[in-house]
């Protein structure tokens, strides 16, 4: 039997048990394998395997993995709810500037000359921004109400179609100047000293991390292998140690930089809530 073959139920326990992995209550196991994804519940299994193999460590149960599934989705509902927040922060602050400095027509404010012509994805990027307009506007109630009513769609109004990432993606190609604007209302705490490649960098941890949230992707151990905050003063205040070259080991790519992210883009209160609550 090979590995990636489709496996029923009583196959993934049959192999699971070969792996090393305790089950308990097998009967409990079943019913829960059944309903969800055994893919998704294994996901976590390289924190319960034995260093430098693919078994399980003696005593691992199922109803461990099962634990951590469901620990790991309550981590990811804390977090949905904050990140959400922020994508539309960041989607009302990119309209604000657009909308103020080129108006509210969308054929305006998506002129090409209005964003940074010697970013070579500036029309990839705009291309995106309508194709998602075209894809998803028809089927959405404030769109279709906009476009039949007053013929044009405000940024507020047609950012309902974007995506984060491409929401992202536009950050990235605007005008310094716009961007400048942006990282002075997003950002809290504004005291970096280069704010946008600060949000830059923040924008696009939050983006993907969102999204790994929102499609049920196993957060609680996940390191990016692209993207890395900056080091901050969050770093230092934490005492997280350093390696030989002077680098943080960790708080720059993964729950806990989300975490330290999240900060810059809420108030204090806000935040010290979420702190608690998670």
């Amino acid at each position: 039997m090979k590995r990636k073959d489709y496996l029923n139920v009583d196959q993934q326990i049959d192999y699971l048990s070969f792996k090393g992995l305790s089950f308990s209550h097998p009967i409990s196991a079943k019913k829960i394998l059944q309903e969800y994804s055994y893919y998704a519940l294994t996901a976590c299994k390289d924190l319960f395997y034995i260093p430098g193999t693919r078994n399980y460590i003696n005593g691992v149960d199922f109803e461990d993995l099962y634990r951590m599934y469901i620990y790991d989705k309550d981590i990811k509902t804390l977090f949905l709810k904050e990140l959400l927040l922020i994508e539309q922060k960041i989607k009302t602050s990119i309209g604000k500037v657009l909308s103020e400095k080129y108006g509210i027509n969308e054929k305006v404010y998506l002129d090409r000359k209005n964003f940074d012509l010697t970013n070579p994805f500036t029309d990839l990027v705009l291309s995106k921004v309508w194709k998602q307009l075209n894809d998803y506007g028809a089927n959405n109630r404030s769109v279709s109400h906009y476009q039949n009513k007053y013929g044009y769609l405000p940024f507020w109004i047609m950012s309902k179609c974007l995506t984060i990432g491409v929401i992202r993606d536009l950050f990235f190609v605007m005008k310094s100047d716009d961007q400048n604007i942006v990282a002075s209302i997003v950002l809290n705490k504004y005291i970096h000293k280069k704010p946008v490649r600060l949000l830059k960098s923040l924008i696009a941890l939050v983006a993907d991390m969102r999204n790994m949230c929102a499609h049920d992707e196993m957060l609680v151990h996940f390191r990016h292998k692209r993207l890395m905050i900056p080091p901050l003063p969050e770093h230092a205040y934490l005492a997280i140690e350093k390696s030989s070259s002077g680098e943080y080991l960790r708080g720059r790519n993964g729950i806990l930089a989300l975490l330290i992210s999240i900060g810059y883009f809420e108030n204090k209160q806000s935040y010290n809530a979420f702190l608690k609550s998670f």
